[in-house]
């Protein structure tokens, strides 16, 4: 792995790690941080190995996920499951929210229960295989223009 390679997968690594663990990257706007690199390294990571989904994904949230899409103070991707009861969770205790659904094929995005990544203060990796009901995906922005 080429020097290159090894910094971008420390960058996609820590974005996820953030993200598992505190909800969010920290500075995923403030060019000329570390959680700017992470997040640019994310939404590469997004674009070049993304997938299509091949079921349905859920999301609950009081907003449609082209309104989250459009709004430039969030992250570059939109957080959506599999499983309908967790989304449908998400909307009852969002004020006004609803449940969205992505159907098979109209999305790209990364199923974190196919990734292993240390999360902070962990000296081992976290094997989201081990972890069927931690099936989250990462959806790109740009599913939604």
């Amino acid at each position: 792995m080429s020097a290159q390679d090894t910094r971008h997968s420390h960058f996609v690594n820590g974005a996820l790690s953030n993200y598992v663990s505190l909800g969010e990257i920290p500075d995923h706007n403030v060019p000329g941080t570390q959680g700017y690199e992470q997040h640019q390294a994310l939404l590469h990571e997004l674009t070049t190995r993304g997938v299509s989904n091949d079921v349905p994904l859920y999301r609950g949230a009081s907003r449609t996920p082209a309104e989250d899409a459009a709004d430039p103070e969030r992250p570059g991707f939109l957080s959506f499951t599999p499983d309908r009861k967790v989304a449908e969770h998400f909307a009852k205790v969002t004020s006004g929210g609803k449940l969205h659904v992505a159907a098979p094929g109209t999305v790209r995005g990364l199923p974190l229960n196919e990734r292993q990544f240390p999360l902070p203060d962990q000296a081992e990796e976290h094997d989201f295989k081990q972890y069927p009901e931690e099936n989250e995906w990462l959806v790109h922005k740009d599913s939604f223009k």
